[in-house]
C-alpha cells in the first residue's frame, strides 16, 4: 500500500512567502541606476551598490529584514503513514556511501533510516539543498511537471522564514523510483543566535513561489536543527533529541528530521503492525510547551488538528490489517493504546507529576495512565473513529469512559449518559472492566 502524506492545517507558504526568501549579504546602500556600472538584475542599482545583484527584489539589507520578519506561520505539522514495514526489513537497511562532494556550506543528511520508506533531504543549507523524492509518497499530481521549494526556518516555530531556495522545473509522472533533486538561491540573511531548520515542499512546475497558493505546496521533508556560525552551516542537535530505540513491540527509527515509528500487537487473536512517520519539529514543539495545563487543555491540543491525522491513519492501519467493521477497529485503537509500555513520571521525565501531549507519548512510545488515557479518548473521539468519550479522573489515577448503552461492566453516568470504565494501561481491558482498587470510587468526569 503507498504511504500517505496527512498535512495538518495549511502551510502558508503563498505569494507573501516570497519576500522571506529575498537574498544577498553586505550592506550597501541603495543608489541610482548608473549607465556605466554592471546591473545585473536590472533593479536600477549597479551590482556593487546592490545587496543582492541577482535579486531584482532586493537592493538593501533592509529589504531581507523586512522580508525575514514575515510571519510565514503553519500549524500543529504533518503526521506521515508509512507502510507496516518494520525496522529490520533489509530493503529499507541498504546504505550509501555519503557524498565526496558536498558542499562547504551544506550538511550531510542522516538519511539511511529513512531509505525506501519517505522523501527525505540528502543535505542541506541555507543555500543550497538537495532532496529525494519518494514517487511513492506523493498524494498530489504532477502532469506539468513540479519544482522544489525549501524553506529556512526558526526552529521549530515556523514562525520566520530567513531564506527559500528552489529547483527548476523536473518530470513526476513518468517516474517510479526515488530520484535526488537539488534546489538552491544566492546568500542570505540567517541569523547566527537562533537554530533553523529546513523544510523541502513541492509545487506544480508551471507555478512560481509566488504564485503558489497554500494549496499548492506538498510537504516532503525536514531537515534536523541547524545554526549558522561565520557563514558556515554547523549542525545544532536540540538537548532532548531522542536516539533510535527497538523492544519487543515499538521501534523507533531517528532519520534527518523524522522518527519512524512502528508498532506491532494482536488483536482478537490475529497479530498487527502500524506505521507511521512524525517529524522531529512537531515532538520539539510540543516538548518545549509549557505544563501549566489542565488535563483538558491537554485533550484540547490533541484534537486541534493531531488527533484527527492520527485517526485517520489508525483507520487505514487497521483496515490494512484485515479489521474493517467499526468494532473491530475499535477493539485494535485500544489494544494500540494499551500495548504502550506504562512508565511513570520520574523514569520518563524526572518530575513527580509531567503530563504529556500526544505526541510526546506516541513519539517516546510509553506514558502513564493520564498520558495513555488523554491519547485514547481524544482518538476516540476522532472523526474517523467518532465515539463520544470522557476522562475518569481519581485522586490518584485517569482512565477513559466511553458513552454506551445496555452494555455488560462497569459505567458512570453523567449528563444522563452512560461512560463505560476503560483502562488505558495494560492489556485485555475490555469496555467495562474495572480494576477492583476504583470499582465503587467517585471520579471526575472531564468532557474532552
Amino acid at each position: 500500500m503507498e504511504r500517505r502524506d496527512y498535512l495538518i492545517g495549511a502551510v502558508t507558504l503563498g505569494a507573501s512567502a516570497s519576500s522571506a526568501g529575498c537574498t544577498g549579504l553586505g550592506d550597501g546602500e541603495r543608489s541610482g541606476k548608473s549607465t556605466t556600472r554592471p546591473d545585473s538584475d536590472d533593479d536600477g542599482v549597479p551590482d556593487g551598490d546592490d545587496y543582492a545583484p541577482s535579486d531584482p527584489d532586493v537592493q538593501s539589507k533592509s529589504d531581507v529584514k523586512a522580508a525575514a520578519t514575515t510571519a510565514i506561520k503553519a500549524t500543529t505539522g504533518t503526521a506521515t503513514r508509512t507502510t507496516s514495514t518494520t525496522i529490520t526489513d533489509t530493503t529499507s537497511r541498504q546504505t550509501t556511501e555519503a557524498s565526496a562532494s558536498v558542499p562547504s556550506n551544506t550538511l550531510q543528511a542522516n538519511y539511511e533510516p529513512l531509505l525506501g520508506r519517505t522523501s527525505y533531504f540528502k543535505t542541506y543549507g541555507f543555500t543550497e539543498s538537495t532532496a529525494t523524492v519518494n514517487p511513492a509518497t506523493l498524494e498530489a499530481r504532477y502532469p506539468n511537471g513540479a519544482k522544489l521549494v525549501v524553506y529556512t526556518f526558526t526552529h521549530p516555530s515556523r514562525e520566520t522564514a530567513f531564506a527559500v531556495a528552489s529547483s527548476k522545473r523536473f518530470s513526476v509522472e513518468d517516474r517510479t523510483d526515488p530520484f535526488e533533486v537539488s534546489a538552491s538561491s544566492v546568500e542570505t540573511a540567517v541569523p547566527d543566535d537562533r537554530p533553523v531548520y529546513n523544510i523541502a515542499l513541492l509545487i506544480p512546475g508551471d507555478l512560481t513561489v509566488e504564485s503558489a497558493e497554500a494549496s499548492d505546496f506538498e510537504k516532503l521533508c525536514e531537515s534536523n536543527r541547524y545554526r549558522v556560525e561565520d557563514g558556515r552551516a554547523v549542525k545544532d542537535p536540540h538537548p532532548a533529541s531522542l536516539e533510535s530505540v527497538e523492544t519487543d513491540t515499538f521501534v523507533r527509527d531517528a532519520g534527518e528530521g523524522k522518527f519512524i515509528l512502528d508498532y506491532s500487537g494482536t488483536t482478537r487473536g490475529r497479530d498487527w503492525q502500524a506505521g507511521y512517520v512524525i517529524h522531529k519539529s512537531i515532538y520539539v514543539e510540543r516538548l518545549e510547551e509549557p505544563r501549566g495545563r489542565s488535563r483538558k487543555e491537554y485533550a484540547e491540543v490533541a484534537q486541534n488538528g493531531f488527533s484527527e491525522t492520527m485517526g485517520r491513519i489508525l483507520i487505514d492501519e487497521a483496515e490494512s490489517n484485515g479489521f474493517v467493521n467499526k468494532r473491530e477497529q475499535a477493539a485494535f485503537l485500544i489494544d494500540f493504546v494499551q500495548n504502550l509500555p506504562y512508565v511513570t513520571d520520574d523514569v520518563s521525565k524526572g518530575y513527580d507529576d509531567y503530563t504529556k501531549f500526544v505526541v510526546e507519548t506516541l513519539t517516546e512510545g510509553n506514558g502513564d495512565c493520564e498520558d495513555t488515557a488523554i491519547l485514547l479518548a481524544t482518538l476516540l473521539q476522532s472523526t474517523p473513529f467518532d465515539y463520544d468519550a470522557v476522562l475518569l479522573l481519581y485522586d490518584d489515577h485517569m482512565a477513559v469512559g466511553v458513552y454506551g448503552n445496555d452494555l455488560p461492566g462497569y459505567y458512570y453516568e453523567y449528563d444522563g449518559r452512560r461512560y463505560y470504565y476503560l483502562e488505558s494501561t495494560g492489556a485485555d481491558w475490555g469496555v467495562g472492566d474495572i480494576p477492583d482498587t476504583y470499582e465503587g470510587e467517585r471520579a471526575r468526569v472531564i468532557q474532552v
